[in-house]
């Protein structure tokens, strides 16, 4: 479970988005997939999504690239989920791949120091890792979030 702690002055920003956001769709299927608790309740998703991942031949993605950027329950890059997903998967892709090499270093050193990331995640900042890890969302997404788009839209 996320917890959010906001001050007066933060609740006076808060925006409720109309429409769910592409990118914490898959942050969160990532977290959902790191651990038992409540896995009873999402036990269809869980086993269609498993076998969707194998079937794509992306459990060796997920597991390696993908889930060392997600810790579940800890601290995860914000790059990952900018505003933009909120127009959709690819304009929050497109926003991952334009954020300011600055911003990547500070987030991933953010990561590292709450979780150990693997050392590869300092190459973010390239310009080739990031469109290799905006591939593997992609097709996480397809694999995993796409087909469950109308339910997750109705609610």
């Amino acid at each position: 479970m996320l917890r959010f702690h906001f001050t007066s002055e933060d609740l006076t920003k808060v925006r409720v988005a109309t429409e769910p956001h592409a990118l914490w769709e898959i942050a969160v299927s990532l977290h959902r997939l790191q651990t038992h608790e409540g896995r009873w309740d999402y036990e269809p998703w869980f086993r269609t999504a498993r076998d969707s991942l194998r079937m794509a031949g992306l459990e060796r993605t997920v597991k390696t690239f993908l889930l060392p950027l997600f810790p579940r329950a800890s601290y995860f890059p914000d790059f990952l989920t900018p505003l933009e997903g909120t127009q959709g998967l690819d304009a929050g892709l497109e926003a991952i791949l334009g954020t300011p090499c600055e911003r990547v270093a500070r987030e991933v050193d953010a990561l590292n120091r709450v979780v150990g990331a693997p050392a590869w995640t300092h190459r973010l900042t390239e310009p080739d890792l990031r469109e290799q890890l905006v591939g593997a969302l992609r097709a996480y997404h397809r694999a995993v979030i796409a087909p469950h788009e109308e339910r997750i839209q109705e609610r």
